[in-house]
């Protein structure tokens, strides 16, 4: 790997991020759920996206989607660059965020977005991750039989790749 250091990214990306600050505040204020993820940490996330640059960000668990915004916003401010692959069975995404994104962001904002409303542990991973180099995984999805997936699906296809995991939630 690279060398990828996650307080490293922040400080990296420290100029992009205070730049961007109104942005960020106005994507979380859409999403309306702080509660799941604080402004610092929706930077954060960003700074790790954008300091890793990954091809790929492949998300378990969406909800709202504080994530979803900060993995689209930081492939926004690379150019689109980056494909978002976000998996998750809720509906609030489409029901409640992306009417309330609308004024914020525009059309293009939303291409680099793969939104996939589902079963986390019946999708075709190496289908969804084909051609990628280097990806992030962020694993925010709960449960015994979703680690196993991750465990024993989706790393072992990340493996040969330049890759990072992003856990949230994490607790014995």
């Amino acid at each position: 790997m690279s060398g990828f250091k996650p307080a490293l990214a922040y400080w990296n990306q420290r100029q992009h991020l205070a730049a961007a600050r109104e942005r960020i505040l106005a994507l979380s204020a859409a999403v309306d759920c702080q509660t799941d993820l604080l402004p610092y940490q929706f930077a954060q996330l960003m700074a790790a996206a954008m300091d890793f640059r990954p091809d790929v960000i492949l998300e378990l668990g969406r909800w709202r989607g504080n994530s979803t915004c900060a993995f689209a916003e930081a492939s926004h401010q690379l150019g689109s660059s980056i494909r978002v692959i976000s998996v998750c069975n809720s509906e609030d995404w489409d029901k409640h965020t992306v009417p309330r994104l609308r004024p914020v962001v525009d059309e293009a904002w939303f291409k680099p977005l793969q939104i996939l409303r589902g079963d986390i542990l019946r999708l075709d991973y190496s289908a969804l991750l084909g051609g990628a180099r280097r990806a992030m995984l962020f694993w925010d999805a709960h449960g015994f039989d979703i680690a196993e997936c991750v465990l024993g699906a989706i790393l072992p296809l990340l493996a040969p790749m330049d890759h990072v995991v992003l856990m949230h939630d994490l607790s014995d």
